[in-house]
């Protein structure tokens, strides 16, 4: 398709620029953070898990920006991260490197510093995905600029660059995962210290950096492990690449212990387990992940694409059976079957046990299932291409084909784009800034229930001088002057309860003395945004 490996590697080049430009002009629309996001911060910065708001008290606008601040005696502190870890319920790595960061940038508190981070694992994951995708095909220059331009450019990818957590980084260790092992193929499945050595390294950083990483690479391990005896009968390497991925996840939780708390004994573990034993649940489940991997990764057109996937593949089977010759098409990838069968079940297993056992109650929960979208993404241009090879002869036809393919790729992420697929932008937050920048000298009243919610609103309660906190637990009679004499009070309410709300807001009235009416400007995920004049 490219007439010379420098033109081929131009155009990847090209496109990782293209890409990371794209990246960073969307990292300019992102206008807030997930409470999940701020965490990553402050857990990174800080050494206590609670804000310590004041209750009946004012407090300082700034509170809670302060504490995602890396101040000056905390740099490099990885001890005070490492606990803060362990407190919750994440493993460390990725906070580790977010520390960093933000500890070369002391008293500062910026999006970038996360979105950098991000770019970053991106770029390492995209030029992964490229050496994988091209030793699996043998050098298909079509599946290979096809496969990178469907992964960088989509929705749910950077979703994940946009969502300053750890689900960009484990997709990465995931395809270094991969990468390892087909050194192992591509070296005809003979022991190698050096390579045992790396999948030890690589097991013990994903399981460091989410529980989830031992899921596929489990499966992946199993499989490719039956695979080496089958197509090598190498029983030493067999083993031995196995219990590689058993070494580095044992050293792993030789160095953080907290793990076994988290997976079996924490809310989250506890949550995922009640979730997979339970039957009942399971197709909504799946039927739920599916429509999120639909609408965010495909454009709301997966189902149109597995269909034409499915039909394409079919016909050029029985194109094959015509010819007598069952495995014409797949005969140049003989020496990769057991690596491709690794990743094929590694990356449905993924999926399934995933999609059954984690958190399901907003669209941001593409983040579970997107580490192993590469390879989904891979698995379906691949079924394409197959089916391209067999039913098309012409060369000039199938080079026409996969320029198709690759411009039908970008305009479906472009589509997907326009509609709004990519995450973690918030958006509407810049009109609540200006709500609060424009009531800046009101009395501002934070009714909360859970005192880690403030963060959703974080960024606006900078625009005040300070606000006056009141918990839930106590919605008695507000004593407070400045509120008693005040022209404007902005409250924000916690809106989880409506009774809560109703009490609240009368509780403001009786307070006020020159506020007559109010009215609901906005509703976050948490709060009620009021303003009584």
């Amino acid at each position: 398709m490219v007439r010379t490996r420098r033109q081929y590697w131009i155009c990847v080049a090209v496109i990782l620029c293209l890409q990371i430009v794209t990246m960073i002009y969307f990292g300019f629309q992102k206008q807030n953070f997930h409470v999940d996001e701020y965490f990553s911060y402050y857990s990174s910065s800080d050494n206590d898990f609670y804000i310590g708001l004041q209750d009946r008290a004012w407090n300082k606008s700034n509170i809670t920006i302060e504490k995602c601040k890396v101040h000056m005696e905390e740099r490099f502190n990885y001890k005070n991260v490492y606990e803060m870890e362990a407190k919750d319920v994440h493993p460390p790595l990725y906070y580790y490197f977010l520390h960093t960061i933000c500890s070369f940038f002391p008293e500062t508190f910026s999006k970038w510093m996360g979105l950098g981070l991000n770019i970053f694992f991106f770029a390492v994951s995209f030029i992964l995905l490229e050496r994988i995708t091209w030793q699996l095909s043998e050098g298909n220059e079509g599946l290979a600029l096809a496969v990178i331009t469907f992964y960088g450019f989509n929705p749910a990818v950077i979703s994940a660059v946009m969502f300053v957590r750890m689900y960009m980084l484990l997709a990465l260790l995931i395809l270094l995962f991969v990468y390892v092992h087909l050194g192992i193929v591509k070296n005809h499945y003979k022991f190698s210290i050096k390579r045992v050595a790396a999948i030890i390294a690589v097991s013990f950083a994903g399981f460091l950096t989410h529980y989830y990483f031992l899921v596929f690479a489990g499966i992946f391990s199993g499989v490719f492990a039956i695979m080496t005896l089958i197509e090598s009968r190498n029983i030493k390497s067999s083993i031995f690449n196995f219990a590689a991925c058993l070494i580095g996840t044992g050293a792993a939780v030789l160095y953080y212990p907290a793990c076994i708390e988290h997976i079996f004994f924490g809310y989250r573990g506890e949550g995922a387990q009640a979730a997979f034993f339970d039957l009942s649940n399971t197709l909504y489940r799946f039927r739920y992940f599916s429509h999120i991997t639909s609408r965010i990764a495909f454009a709301d057109r997966m189902k149109e694409i597995f269909i034409a996937g499915v039909l394409a593949v079919a016909a050029a089977g029985i194109v094959l059976w015509r010819r007598r010759r069952n495995n014409g098409a797949l005969k140049q990838y003989s020496i990769w079957k057991g690596a491709w069968l690794s990743v094929i079940l590694a990356t449905l297993g993924y999926y399934l046990l995933v999609a059954k056992t984690a958190l399901m109650n907003e669209d941001e929960m593409v983040r579970y299932t997107f580490p192993v979208y590469g390879f989904l993404f891979l698995i379906v241009l691949t079924g394409f291409m197959i089916a391209g090879k067999v039913l098309v002869n012409n060369k000039k036809m199938r080079i026409t084909g996969w320029g198709i393919l690759i411009l039908g790729s970008l305009a479906l992420n472009l589509y997907g784009m326009k509609q709004g697929s990519v995450l973690f932008l918030y958006p509407e937050q810049k009109e609540r800034e200006s709500f609060a920048a424009a009531h800046r000298n009101a009395a501002v009243i934070q009714v909360y229930g859970n005192e880690g919610l403030t963060w959703e609103i974080a960024e606006e309660l900078t625009e005040y001088p300070e606000f006056y906190c009141i918990s839930v637990n106590d919605l008695s009679e507000i004593e407070d002057d400045t509120i008693e004499n005040a022209d404007e009070i902005v409250a924000y309410i916690d809106h989880s309860d409506g009774q809560i709300v109703q009490q609240s807001i009368q509780m403001i009235q009786d307070a006020s003395e020159n506020t007559i009416g109010y009215k609901k400007y906005f509703e976050t995920t948490y709060y009620d945004v009021y303003l009584f004049q």
